[in-house]
């Protein structure tokens, strides 16, 4: 039976010994399964090995959308994450959860994530470039990259001193198009190529990187509110 590199994305309580869980895998993207009877267990496989941010190995029985967990391992010890880290990796796993659809391995996505929780587990580390690149990295693996570098109605080079709108699903565009000038935040252009570039020194262009990641997002998750997001504003709310 085939091993499955895994990590749990969410589980909930099924009948009185077991959990539905939300899955990752290497091999497979993501599944959804049944954990029977760990609800139960005691010792070193007691049902915590189902808990987020674990690395895993496991195989999966069966068909069909809600496959068995016939076997699970921990495959190193799991990630503790401090303060506003573990916030981060909610959210990490919650647009999982929204964005991907079943059963499509995106291997470089996996590894995107598992670098993203390797990075949050080290305390005092600036977490914002590394949620930057694992959201861009799941835009490009689902088909919705972005072009930080041209203009999508003209095709041309983006221009430092020039202003552009960020439009989701088509890219930046100069401001001089009347229907979107309205419509859309403007963005300096010097900003949007630095971010391009991976650059997030600057405070600006930190917050253009999270406002264009947001819109980018919005239609791959929907309206809907991330439960991630509105767990963090009491720590936000404690700072001001």
């Amino acid at each position: 039976m085939e091993l499955l590199n895994a990590y749990i994305l969410h589980t909930r309580p099924w009948r009185d010994t077991s959990y539905l869980v939300d899955i990752l895998t290497l091999q497979r993207g993501r599944v959804r399964g049944v954990a029977r009877g760990l609800r139960k267990q005691s010792g070193k496989n007691k049902g915590n090995i189902c808990q987020p941010f674990r690395p895993l190995l496991l195989s999966l029985r069966g068909r069909g959308e809600l496959q068995t967990v016939a076997a699970i391992e921990p495959d190193g010890p799991p990630c503790t994450l401090p303060g506003d880290h573990l916030y981060a990796a909610f959210y990490a796993n919650e647009i999982l959860l929204r964005a991907l659809p079943e059963s499509d391995p995106h291997p470089v996505l996996f590894r995107s994530y598992r670098a993203l929780l390797d990075a949050l587990a080290m305390p005092g580390l600036d977490i914002e470039p590394f949620l930057r690149r694992f959201e861009l990295s799941l835009l490009d693996e689902l088909g919705y990259g972005i072009d930080f570098f041209h203009d999508a109605a003209s095709g041309g080079e983006l221009q430092a001193d020039c202003g552009y709108v960020f439009v989701a699903e088509e890219g930046f565009v100069a401001r001089e198009h009347g229907q979107v000038r309205e419509r859309h935040e403007l963005y300096a252009g010097s900003h949007v190529l630095a971010v391009g570039r991976g650059e997030f020194d600057s405070a600006a262009c930190r917050l253009v990187a999270k406002k264009v990641m947001r819109q980018a997002l919005l239609p791959l998750l929907g309206d809907r509110p991330l439960n991630s997001r509105l767990l963090y504003r009491p720590a936000d709310r404690s700072k001001k």
